[in-house]
Formats: structure tokens, C-alpha cells, sequence
């Protein structure tokens, strides 16, 4: 047995050494039960939610700038859809008044003279599908040649006073036409349909510049057989005389 002075120093200890004893005892124990985590793996998993976390901003950068984009591509259609029906509409009105000056054109030819004994029953015509004034050849040349007669002359006039009053300001375009039977009788001297088109369209052209029209608005274009006159028999006789023709068309000078 410990003395009794003894007894009272151990007494005295005992807490605090058993307080010490426990401290230990926790810091042994305590960090097996604490999951055990290294700090590489713990900065990889930081590293990749940082990836992650700027992937889905440049995500939404990215989309808005495509929403923004979309929008202005989007502003850009509207606006070009607005111009291109103000241009239709401005199309449909220069339409409606082409119309309009062809069917008064049709209206004054039907007071102009005919156009020679052989045509006494045949008032000059406006070709439909192109809005041009149809002179015939057998009228305007003999079969072959380019020189105007002088009956075809008188019409002429009469059609160069009318666009010098009312279309001073048009373009005045001479179509020569042919029918599609190839050059034959001619061929010394015309190569072939487009070739005699174009000579006989000059020849009117010239006609017209005599008479006053400028050349600066007037424009000298041949078909040969490529543009028969609309619902015409091209293979009957009937069809080719009406397809050998000399056209004149008026446009503005905004055309």
C-alpha cells in the first residue's frame, strides 16, 4: 500500500494524467475515422468543376452571340423583304401603265391608213405578247431585200409623229423579225434570217432617225425566226408571212 502522502499526490494527478491519456488516445483514434482524402485528387476534381464551369459560360456566350446574330440576320430579312414588295409595287404600276399605253397605241392605229393596196383590209396591229407595234414585211420590203417602199414610208410618219407628241422621253426599240424558212434567193447578199432581220430593223432604224428620233433612244435588236408572232401556223404560208415583220416598241426612259 502507498503512504498516505503519496496517496494524496496520485489523487492529486489522476484527472489531468487521465485527461492527457485521453488526449492521446483521441488523436490516435479519431483520424482513422475521418475519410481520408489526398490533396492531389482534391485539386483535380477543383481543376475539372473550374472546366466545367467555364465550358458553360463560353456555352452561354456563345449562344447569345447567336441569339444576337440571329436577331440581326433576322432585321436584315424583314428589311428585304420591305424593299422587294416596294419594288413589285413599283413594277405592278409601271405594268398597269405599259397596259394602259398599249391599249391606247392599239386604239390610235386603228385610225392610222392601211398600209398599201396589197393590205387594203389590214390595219396595223400590236403584237400582244410584246407590246410592239407590228409593221408586216410584204408591206415595209419586197421578198429578199432591206430598202423601205415608199407606201410603208407614209405610215412611218404617221407613227413618228405619234411617239414624238405623246412618248418624247420613251425608248423606242426596232425588232426585226423573219419567218423560218431558210434564205434562199437572197443568200448573195443576206447569210441568213437574223442576218436579213437585222438589215431590214436598220433600214427602219435609219427611217426613224431621218424623221427625227434620236439615236441615243433607239436600240436596233433581230429575232430572225426565234419569236413567231403568238397562235401563228409557222410551217403554213399563212403563219410565215405574219411572222416576217418589223416590231416597234416604247418604253420609258426609266426601263
Amino acid at each position: 500500500m502507498l503512504p498516505s502522502n503519496l496517496q494524496r499526490d496520485v489523487s492529486k494527478y489522476t484527472p489531468k494524467v487521465a485527461m492527457w491519456a485521453l488526449s492521446l488516445i483521441a488523436l490516435v483514434v479519431l483520424p482513422a475515422c475521418v475519410p481520408y482524402v489526398k490533396y492531389e485528387d482534391a485539386m483535380s476534381k477543383l481543376s475539372i468543376a473550374n472546366q466545367v464551369n467555364h465550358d458553360l459560360e463560353r456555352t452561354l456566350r456563345d449562344a447569345q452571340i447567336d441569339e444576337s446574330s440571329t436577331g440581326g440576320d433576322l432585321r436584315a430579312a424583314m428589311a428585304r423583304i420591305e424593299s422587294l414588295e416596294t419594288q413589285n409595287g413599283a413594277l405592278l404600276r409601271e405594268k398597269e401603265l405599259l397596259e394602259e399605253q398599249t391599249r391606247t397605241l392599239a386604239a390610235r392605229l386603228g385610225q392610222l391608213p392601211k398600209l398599201g393596196p396589197e393590205t387594203m383590209d389590214t390595219p396595223l396591229e400590236v403584237n400582244q405578247d410584246t407590246g410592239g407595234i407590228i409593221l408586216p414585211q410584204d408591206v415595209l420590203f419586197a421578198s429578199g431585200k432591206f430598202t423601205l417602199r415608199p407606201e410603208a414610208k407614209a405610215v412611218i410618219d404617221q407613227l413618228v409623229g405619234m411617239i414624238q407628241r405623246d412618248y418624247p422621253n420613251h425608248y423606242v426599240f426596232v425588232d426585226g423579225h423573219t419567218d423560218n424558212v431558210p434564205i434562199a434567193k437572197s443568200a448573195k447578199v443576206n447569210k441568213s434570217n437574223w442576218d436579213l432581220g437585222a438589215k431590214r430593223a436598220h433600214a427602219v432604224w435609219e427611217y426613224l432617225r431621218e424623221k427625227g428620233i434620236p439615236e441615243d433612244r433607239t436600240v436596233i435588236t433581230s429575232r430572225g425566226y426565234a419569236q413567231p408572232v403568238s397562235g401563228a401556223d409557222v410551217n403554213s404560208k399563212q403563219g410565215q408571212s405574219r411572222c416576217r415583220r418589223v416590231e416597234i416598241r416604247l418604253r420609258p426612259a426609266s426601263y
